[in-house]
Formats: structure tokens, C-alpha cells, sequence
């Protein structure tokens, strides 16, 4: 014999300070299919993810057809979904465009002016109190010259590797007798 089923109760008391509460265990509140709230809260992507979940159930004419508004409210959140994403699209393309005039005000001058050289001894001299006067300038150079440097400098540092280690191997000598196994 089983045993006796237990009733579940609909509703829980509490007290809470000096009055006491009943309420509801099951969520009672019936989601209003237009709730901008949760929806302005949600990123443009989880608001296409929506869109394309309603209207991949709007396409599916056999639950359409047993709902009692016919997909109404699906049609209208899409709209309000819509209307979202495309206030999500103005709102980001107006920064955009609005840095786009901004860059397109700035130049970069062709700078050969000298400057001068900022050394470790001149920062030194300069935190100790004593003036420092540089003579070196220096010459700003582009970007592509810049990359060719840092090519070059690259090169002479493998050689450089490659000459160390093969004096290394000069140095290292062999016994013949040795036999190997």
C-alpha cells in the first residue's frame, strides 16, 4: 500500500518584524508580453535572439492557430523588439559619426623639427636640481624607416648571436678516444 500523498501548500506565513505575511509560493503575476522593462534591459544581442525565437514561432502555424489572440502579442513585442534595436543602432552610430568629423579635422604633420633628446643623466640632473643642458637633438624619423631600423637591428643581432655561438663551437673540442654507444 503506498503511502498517503501530502498536499502541497499554495501559500507560506512569515513573520517579519511585529506583523506577519502570507504569500504565494507559485509566481501568481502573469508576464505582460510588452514588458518594456525587461526588455530595454537587454543587449542588442539577446534582443535579435528574441526576435528570431518569435518569429521562429510565429512561422510554426500550428501553435499559432491554438493560441487564442492568433500571435498578436508575439507580432507587437517583435515590433517593440524592432524599434529597440534600431534605437540601440542610432544610439551607437551617433559617437561614430561624431568621431569620424573628429578624426577627419585632425592632421599629422610631417615633423622634421629636432627635439631634444630626454637621456637618463638629463632626468637625473634635472630631479637633483642641477640644469642640464642637452646638445644632442634628435630627428624624428616615420613609421616605415622605423620598421626598416628594427629589421636591420634584428639582423645584427642574429649575427651577432650566430658569431658568439660559433666561437663557442671553436672552443669545444672533441676526444676522438671517446667511443659513443
Amino acid at each position: 500500500m503506498s503511502p498517503p500523498k501530502k498536499e502541497v501548500p499554495k501559500s507560506i506565513s512569515y513573520n517579519k518584524g511585529s506583523s506577519s505575511t502570507q504569500r504565494s509560493i507559485f509566481n501568481t503575476k502573469a508576464k505582460n508580453a510588452n514588458d518594456i522593462k525587461e526588455l530595454t534591459a537587454c543587449t542588442p544581442k539577446e534582443l535579435r535572439e528574441k526576435l528570431d525565437k518569435n518569429n521562429k514561432l510565429l512561422e510554426n502555424e500550428d501553435i499559432i492557430s491554438k493560441l487564442p489572440d492568433k500571435g498578436q502579442k508575439l507580432r507587437e513585442r517583435n515590433i517593440l523588439i524592432n524599434e529597440l534595436l534600431e534605437k540601440h543602432k542610432s544610439m551607437l552610430s551617433n559617437p561614430i559619426n561624431e568621431l569620424e568629423d573628429l578624426v577627419s579635422k585632425m592632421s599629422i604633420d610631417d615633423n622634421n623639427k629636432k627635439s631634444y633628446a630626454i637621456t637618463p643623466a638629463s632626468l637625473v640632473n634635472k630631479k637633483n636640481g642641477r640644469y642640464y643642458s642637452s646638445s644632442v637633438k634628435t630627428n624624428q624619423i616615420s613609421i616605415e624607416e622605423s620598421i626598416k631600423l628594427q629589421k636591420h637591428q634584428e639582423k645584427l643581432r642574429q649575427k651577432f648571436q650566430i658569431h658568439t655561438l660559433s666561437e663557442k663551437f671553436e672552443q669545444m673540442t672533441v676526444d676522438k678516444k671517446e667511443t659513443i654507444r
